[in-house]
């Protein structure tokens, strides 16, 4: 969500996240505990967009702080961009957190749906040698990042 928002305000895509590979860490820590903290309330899409707002603003301010406190990082700052009504430190602002909670409602209504029935269709066998391999470039990917700032 981020590249394309960062797409339309600055022309460009830029690079997202800490580490080098195709991942966003944060993006995917967000994603999981939408799915395991959320999905059990799907009948109820205003409790999962107020559970996704404040959960992914709360992290994307703690990363945000701990990320430029322990290590001089500064990924991103919403004291200079465009949209930036209810900032808070530079680290969240209305429209993140807002833009996350429809990301929320768009993964548990949309995109988990059809990732279901997509893993229904793949041999269990398959679907753990691909998730492995998907774990171990990120495992790498962040091993990589860790290496090159510590």
């Amino acid at each position: 969500m981020g590249k394309f928002f960062y797409r339309y305000s600055l022309g460009y895509f830029t690079k997202r996240g800490t580490s080098y590979g195709p991942f966003v860490p944060i993006y995917g820590f967000g994603a999981v505990s939408i799915v395991v903290l959320t999905y059990r309330y799907k009948e109820n899409p205003w409790l999962i967009f107020f559970i996704n707002t404040i959960l992914l603003g709360t992290l994307e301010y703690v990363t945000g702080w701990v990320l430029y406190e322990f290590l001089d990082k500064r990924l991103w700052d919403y004291n200079t961009e465009i949209w930036n009504f209810g900032n808070l430190h530079g680290y969240v602002c209305a429209r993140s957190i807002a833009a996350f909670g429809f990301a929320g409602l768009f993964l548990i209504y949309f995109l988990l749906p059809k990732v279901f029935n997509i893993v229904k269709k793949v041999p269990e066998k398959k679907m753990t040698i691909i998730s492995f391999i998907l774990l171990g470039i990120f495992v790498i990917d962040v091993f990589t990042f860790i290496i090159i700032n510590f």
